[in-house]
């Protein structure tokens, strides 16, 4: 197994990455029910390892029937990224599931708005694709990005741009398919010994930690193909304008963000075994999952190009009582954004 950062290690005298932030009373009251009722699902849907979900500081976690990996090849992994693109499918066109516009143009011209891309552009070239640039320094992984070829200057172009400069990331019109076809087709390609196969989701204003397949990688190896895994402690706060404010604590449980499942490669057969998660809050009714909150993971951003279900752009303030109220200010951020260099660059104590 690859060893941590150098640089992650904390402090003498700091505060642990690996231990719960602390919250008031009330909200860990319901982070805790919420995690047993998790909990409980994981167990009726099979087998599943919980690690530190609602555990006191400290505590030791508790660890439900493993069940090693197939093989010691090392695993493969696709992250994948919808960047705003438009699909056509069987269940019909997004503007209309949307109820909001009158027109596919209407809807074209909000998905690819600079009031909503604006934000997603900067989150996710800036922010998040550096990130994933690093993890494969230490891991085999690959990020495939779905875009639309119509979209318009300047998205298209700076896409293509990071792209160049980011090797990490593979782009995909969506005539390429989803996730499995795209997967397929590249390991078939490459034809790699038999290995696990692993992807996740990750949206297009997500931010995941510098250590985040490091951890994943752990769950990966000890657990079999069929799988789902969920690291569900992260931050969450306000960015605009490039700057990012109100961090808090987050305790997400099923997720979308960066929720990953375990699939396998039979080199000798060359075909693809990747589990398909469907909706990432019922995941656990489908496939055994694992369930980890021991450290935050990902950065939930929040951001007045959201997609929500009125026409007008939150504000910052109603941003911040919508999505916030509930959460805890983070008091040592300093020991968690070590692990989120790039959120660190940004990150506006004071605003």
């Amino acid at each position: 197994m690859h060893r941590p950062y150098p640089y992650l290690a904390p402090a003498e005298g700091s505060v642990r990455h690996d231990v719960p932030m602390a919250i008031s009373r009330d909200v860990t009251t319901t982070v805790r029910r919420r995690a047993r009722g998790a909990a409980r699902r994981l167990r009726v849907a099979g087998r599943v390892l919980v690690t530190g979900q609602g555990a006191p500081a400290g505590a030791e976690a508790a660890e439900v029937t493993a069940v090693p990996a197939q093989g010691s090849a090392d695993p493969v992994y696709f992250g994948w990224t919808r960047y705003s693109a438009h699909f056509t499918d069987d269940k019909g066109l997004a503007f209309k599931a949307s109820k909001r516009f009158k027109d596919e143009s209407a809807y074209l011209d909000h998905l690819w708005s600079p009031e909503r891309m604006t934000a997603r552009d900067q989150i996710f070239l800036d922010l998040a694709v550096p990130v994933l640039q690093r993890w494969t320094e230490r891991h085999d992984y690959r990020h495939v990005v779905t875009y639309s070829p119509e979209m318009p200057e300047p998205w298209i172009g700076r896409l293509r741009a990071a792209a160049e400069r980011y090797p990490v990331l593979s782009l995909h019109p969506v005539e390429d398919g989803g996730i499995n076809e795209i997967v397929r087709r590249t390991l078939e390609a490459e034809r790699p010994g038999s290995r696990p196969v692993v992807w996740l989701r990750v949206d297009d204003d997500d931010l995941l930690s510098l250590d985040f397949i490091d951890v994943l990688d752990g769950h990966v190896r000890s657990h079999g193909p069929g799988w789902a895994v969920s690291l569900s402690k992260g931050l969450e706060a306000v960015y605009h304008e490039g700057r990012v404010t109100h961090l808090r604590g987050r305790h997400y449980v099923l997720g979308a963000l960066g929720q990953a499942v375990v699939g396998s490669w039979d080199a000798e057969q060359g075909t693809l075994d990747l589990p398909r998660p469907g909706n990432h809050m019922t995941v656990d009714t489908r496939l055994p999952t694992v369930l980890d909150s021991r450290r935050a993971t990902f950065a939930y951003l929040k951001h007045t190009g959201q997609d929500s279900r009125t026409t007008k752009p939150p504000t910052i303030e109603e941003l911040v009582a919508t999505h916030l109220r509930n959460t805890a200010v983070v008091r040592h951020p300093h020991n968690v954004l070590p692990r989120f260099p790039t959120l660190a660059d940004v990150y506006d104590p004071e605003g």
